[in-house]
């Protein structure tokens, strides 16, 4: 296998706070995908959980500590030179606020919101199945 036909794993958040609504990221002007939104996450370490890489790749990009709540749907795609698979998890952030290190800025959107922005190609497959399915109701409550 090469690196265009085996995956790498990626995570990605959805942070969703009580009011509905999800945080996205814009992707900064020098790194591949210049100026895209995406919902925060990374590439998995070798032998890293997927969950613990979000907790680090929130925490070292956006100054967040999140809780992961549960998975929510993997994505495959296949990009010109690599293929992605994406770990997607429902999350709450425990303490902070977003604080843009790697990205160039971050929003609050709801749902229906989201295809109003321009996504990298693997988010944009993740959008019409949170429109689809929603915001599971155990975030939208406080503990």
């Amino acid at each position: 296998m090469n690196e265009k036909t085996k995956p790498t794993l990626v995570t990605a958040a959805l942070i969703c706070s009580n009011n509905a609504e999800i945080l996205i990221t814009q992707r900064p002007s020098g790194k591949l995908f210049p100026l895209k939104w995406e919902f925060p996450g990374g590439k998995v370490e070798p032998n890293e959980d997927p969950e613990d890489c979000l907790v680090r790749e929130l925490k070292e990009e956006l100054n967040l500590e999140i809780e992961v709540v549960e998975p929510f749907i993997t994505v495959n795609h296949q990009y010109a030179e690599f293929y992605i698979s994406l770990m997607t998890f429902w999350c709450k952030i425990k303490k902070g606020k977003p604080t843009l290190i790697e990205h160039n800025d971050y929003r609050w959107v709801r749902p229906h919101e989201l295809s109003l922005f321009d996504f990298v190609d693997a988010d944009a497959i993740l959008i019409k199945r949170i429109i689809e399915k929603g915001i599971p109701d155990k975030l939208l409550v406080d503990e």
